[in-house]
């Protein structure tokens, strides 16, 4: 009997956590509406958020918004590494077209390029990922050459473009002139899947709990963290590959946060830490614990499609198209799945390959892809989210 009393009391208490712990979200909930910016920020960072924090009950429920922010986070580093790789590479092959000595505008940019990729980047912080910065520097560098007669080079590695801009003149309307301008740097596909997969973390995502809870716990690191840890910004480059850093560390964001800690106005209306920011990120949230609370306080045990967790990547090198699967645990696996003959005698070209494919299938499913020579023998693959298996000529 004493057992059973004592299980019994356990449920009551349990009971009561969880009617307090909703009870207090629906009292945050109804102070929101009547709180300016400055307390607003000061009832989330002294209360909500350590409140959410502390509780043991929704635990679970956190360490699943955490795993799910690592996932996206996994997909961020992929992308970047990839696109990190790929505008070296450009650059690479772009100085081997250069010669030796240039004018000093353009040595000073190409020795800029070289400080980034080799670390040394102490006086051009930037809070952009280092990929999208060195982008930007080739696309800037292009620019250079195409103004400087380079117009073969610049073709070679960039979409070019222009600009009209009127040039005001004492005597008779504007004059138009055309301005050339880089459109995309070439050989570089993974730079937009990165700044994709990067914007899927932004904290404008206020629907997602997962992003919603890191921007609400790097809010928090904001409140607690002193000016002097921007007093050597290089550094923070190295600390992010030894300590889980929040998904912002720029300054200015930073001082969203501070200057409603000192009691200061700031300069400009904020940008992340904004008072939609805070009532959406905390609607999101609150629909998801009391989803969570109504479940019993435990998460719903889906089964999790081991295809879910690779990315499927389909490349063309030269004439041959592979399938490259991303694991997050090694190295990408590289699968071939066709080869396209050159010419137009086969009427065989990578455009109207895929054209076709995705016209004739477009919710995908299993497709016989047939090969044009018997000598182009290749295995069999599998494509997310539905198998489309490259099939075998008949001999």
């Amino acid at each position: 009997m004493a057992s059973l009393g004592g299980g019994g009391d356990r449920v009551m208490e349990d009971e009561g956590s969880s009617n307090a712990l909703l009870s207090i979200l629906n009292r945050f909930e109804g102070q929101l509406a009547s709180q300016n910016h400055n307390s607003l920020v000061d009832l989330f960072c002294l209360q909500i958020i350590p409140f959410i924090e502390q509780q043991a009950l929704i635990a679970p429920l956190r360490e699943s918004w955490s795993q799910k922010y690592i996932t996206l986070q996994k997909e961020v580093d992929l992308y970047q590494k990839k696109a990190q790789e790929e505008v070296t590479e450009v650059f690479s092959e772009l100085l081997a077209h250069l010669e030796n000595r240039q004018k000093k505008t353009i040595q000073a940019r190409i020795t800029h390029i070289q400080n980034l990729i080799s670390g040394n980047f102490c006086k051009s912080f930037s809070s952009w990922p280092l990929y999208k910065t060195i982008y930007y520097e080739i696309r800037y560098l292009l620019e250079l050459l195409f103004e400087n007669g380079k117009e073969d080079i610049c073709n070679q590695f960039a979409i070019m473009n222009f600009s009209q801009e009127a040039i005001i003149q004492k005597k008779g309307p504007p004059k138009i002139i055309k301005k050339p301008y880089v459109k995309a740097v070439k050989n570089t596909p993974s730079f937009e899947s990165a700044l994709n997969a990067l914007r899927a973390t932004d904290w404008d995502q206020r629907n997602n709990p997962a992003i919603v809870w890191m921007y609400f716990k790097s809010a928090l690191w904001c409140w607690n963290t002193s000016e002097g840890y921007f007093n050597n910004l290089p550094s923070i480059f190295e600390k992010q590959s030894q300590d889980p850093m929040p998904p912002i560390c720029d300054k200015s964001a930073w001082g969203e946060i501070a200057a409603v800690k000192k009691g200061e106005n700031l300069e400009h209306s904020p940008v992340i830490f904004t008072d939609d920011f805070f009532h959406s990120g905390f609607n999101t949230l609150i629909n998801e614990i009391y989803t969570f609370a109504s479940n019993g306080f435990k998460l719903n045990e889906a089964e999790v499609n081991p295809l879910d967790k690779m990315i499927f990547e389909l490349k063309l090198n030269e004439n041959r198209l592979w399938v490259f699967v991303y694991t997050g645990l090694s190295e990408p696996k590289k699968y071939y799945i066709k080869r396209f003959n050159d010419g137009m005698q086969n009427e065989s070209t990578p455009y109207g390959f895929i054209k076709e494919l995705l016209q004739n299938h477009p919710k995908g499913g299993d497709v016989e892809v047939p090969l044009t020579d018997e000598s182009d023998s290749i295995p069999s693959v599998s494509l997310f989210p539905n198998p489309v298996h490259a099939g075998q000529k008949d001999v």
